[in-house]
């Protein structure tokens, strides 16, 4: 079973509890997950900036496909 108590304190699992239900799931993966979640106190935030601009691809032509779809 869950062995959740040992590691987190029990308010966290409780909270892991809810949220799995009200996800409608009672994997206990998913409380495992979302029982850590809520000892979190807060997200980092990295802030991206304009550096990720050197990723940018022009989008994919499918003319070749039309192509193929048209001999038939």
């Amino acid at each position: 079973m869950l062995l959740l108590h040992r590691s987190l304190p029990a308010a966290q699992v409780s909270a892991g509890i809810d949220r799995a239900l009200s996800a409608q799931s009672i994997d206990p993966a998913v409380v495992a997950i979302e029982a850590r979640r809520a000892g979190e106190t807060g997200a980092a935030v990295v802030p991206l900036g304009e550096g990720l601009g050197r990723f940018d691809r022009p989008v994919p032509s499918v003319a070749a496909y039309d192509q193929l779809l048209a001999a038939r």
